[in-house]
């Protein structure tokens, strides 16, 4: 069984959606599985993300060693938001472009980042059976895009009142294959790996909102 991780594989898919999002917005994503030196399958994802209203950017990053669930050994893992400054490149729409995007940050030195040691292992969603806490290091590792592969989806909606377009909006979700190369805590995480973008956007309101202000 590979890594019980459906919250943080799920919070892609529950990013926003267009009927939410107030503004057009682009999120990144890239993870990839990797081999800790005992045999234990290994992640390590990162996250970045724009609020739809404030345009604030937060950048969210995960890594464990808790290969398996209920193996009742202990594992390290960590998660929590990181400085912008410590990722770099990004994810974007063109499925020729050899993009990367990178991540460098010691674990260790941010405040509120949580390196723990579950002491238990893990249960089938990847929550510690008992945990204490550990300490951390450095994250080093870049994602590029493949052209191995490539999955593209987009979906729009369209909101009416008293048969009158009211709201439109769309959302666009490419998944690309990629290649991971790094560190983690001290670890090689080397191996194929996935990247991916979403956007939102909402026109209708937009417009409607600028033609408020000028009147």
């Amino acid at each position: 069984m590979k890594l019980a991780l459906a919250r943080t594989l799920l919070s892609l898919i529950l990013l926003p959606t267009a009927a939410v999002a107030a503004h057009a917005q682009t999120n990144a994503y890239a993870y990839g599985y990797f081999y800790a030196p005992d045999g234990a399958l290994a992640l390590v994802n990162i996250v970045r993300t724009q609020d739809a209203t404030t345009r604030i950017v937060t950048a969210e990053l995960y890594y464990t060693f808790c290969g398996q669930a209920n193996l009742g050994t202990a594992c390290q893992q960590g998660d929590g938001v990181i400085p912008n400054g410590n990722t770099s490149g990004g994810v974007y729409t063109n499925v020729n472009s050899p993009d990367t995007f990178g991540v460098n940050v010691d674990t260790s030195a941010v405040t509120g980042f949580s390196n723990r040691l579950c002491t238990g292992g893990v249960d089938d969603y990847g929550d510690c059976l008992g945990m204490v806490p550990a300490t951390g290091g450095l994250v080093a590792v870049t994602w590029t895009r493949t052209n191995a592969w490539a999955n593209v989806e987009t979906s729009g909606i369209k909101q009416y009142q008293l048969g009158k377009l009211t709201n439109a909006g769309s959302s666009l979700l490419e998944v690309f294959s990629a290649t991971e190369v790094g560190m983690v805590l001290g670890v090689s995480a080397v191996g194929d790996a996935t990247m991916v973008t979403s956007s939102e956007s909402q026109t209708l309101l937009e417009k409607f909102a600028a033609r408020k202000v000028k009147r």
